[in-house]
């Protein structure tokens, strides 16, 4: 029925308009904000966006994307591909694979009223009363606060995790026991990255009550929005390939205040530390005001060379998860070892202005 609504719909705004609709102007769809979401990329194509506006909805609009299961990197590459509004609706009713039930609908245009409004977000976000059990030992809630990560071995059932890695090699064409095809080109592979991001068995995961726990107990809050993530296959390094990286690096947008944020990613196979391993400088998180309080002045601090920084590489069987504080320095290594390393990246955040 959604479907012959929004086709019978005939497009009416092939270029954005010069200011942005407000958030509650919808489409065929009924969704508040994704309107505003085309027509900011549409100004930015012509030089003329807000950059004040973007930065301040930025959080709404991932949590959006989040919702609807449809994963930042395609949605941005959507919308800049677009030329319409209804273009870009009907890959968001495509890509979310199945009719927009009311309740997800009605929930999240009232998450959006929320943020916009300054309603008390944090009704909907209330602290953990009472776990249902302590899912993180002591020993774990030490290396948080020393190190400023965790890692939480089988969490998540190794079928599950055998799932996702067989799902990898069948949708990218690879036969997960003749190492020459590990290294094949393919449209979804960028690098070590693998832009799958929402499968069924990867929404398996994803729904997993223990791995919701982990987050709340670190967030100290419950109802945190789930994210939309990729998938990662770093192979072996052979003379002809050569790990490409990321490297040590930082996820974090200097322009704002540091506040409190998470990182994660669950292994889906058995990892050493030699086999491209996710990496990460312990402890940075006590040490990050000052050092960039100290940093020289005009110096772009995601320009600086973490050579200088030791990582530490964290070993884990399939199934663990590592979760870290955005203020640690990160990154993946090569791969030394004799079978890929694979992992799902997963994050929880409530949404906050």
């Amino acid at each position: 029925m959604q479907n012959e609504l929004i086709a019978k719909v005939p497009p009416s705004d092939t270029m954005a308009q010069s200011t942005l609709p407000c958030y509650k102007e919808t489409g065929g769809l009924g969704l508040f904000q994704l309107k505003r979401m085309w027509h900011k990329v549409q100004l930015q194509k012509q030089g003329c966006a807000d950059k004040k506006i973007i930065e301040d909805e930025w959080s709404l609009d991932v949590m959006i994307m989040d919702t609807l299961g449809l994963g930042l990197t395609p949605t941005i590459e959507s919308i800049f591909a677009s030329d319409s509004f209804f273009e870009f609706e009907n890959w968001v009713e495509k890509s979310h694979g199945r009719a927009i039930s009311n309740a997800k609908r009605n929930q999240l245009n009232k998450s959006i009223v929320s943020f916009f409004e300054e309603t008390d977000i944090k009704n909907e976000t209330a602290s953990v009363e009472t776990p249902r059990y302590s899912i993180l030992t002591p020993l774990q809630w030490q290396s948080w606060d020393d190190n400023g990560y965790v890692i939480i071995p089988a969490l998540v059932p190794k079928k599950l995790c055998e799932d996702v890695c067989n799902m990898l090699y069948e949708r990218l064409k690879m036969d997960k026991n003749n190492p020459a095809s590990w290294y094949s080109c393919h449209a979804l592979k960028q690098g070590v990255m693998v832009q799958i991001f929402n499968d069924i068995t990867m929404q398996v995961i994803r729904s997993l009550p223990q791995v919701r726990d982990v987050f709340e107990q670190l967030w100290g809050r419950k109802n945190l929005i789930v994210s939309t993530d990729r998938l990662s296959f770093n192979p072996p390094q052979t003379e002809s390939w050569q790990f490409p990286g990321p490297h040590i690096h930082w996820d974090i947008n200097f322009n704002k205040p540091l506040t409190f944020a998470t990182q994660g990613l669950l292994y889906l196979t058995d990892v050493t530390a030699e086999q491209g391993a996710f990496s990460c400088v312990s402890g940075f998180h006590k040490e990050i005001d000052n050092w960039l309080a100290n940093l020289p002045k005009n110096t772009n601090p995601h320009s600086f060379n973490f050579d200088k920084f030791h990582s530490t590489p964290l070993a884990a069987k399939a199934g663990s998860l590592i979760v870290w504080r955005h203020t640690l320095p990160h990154g993946s290594c090569p791969n030394k070892g004799n079978t890929p390393r694979i992992v799902q990246y997963i994050n929880m955040t409530p949404l906050s202005k």
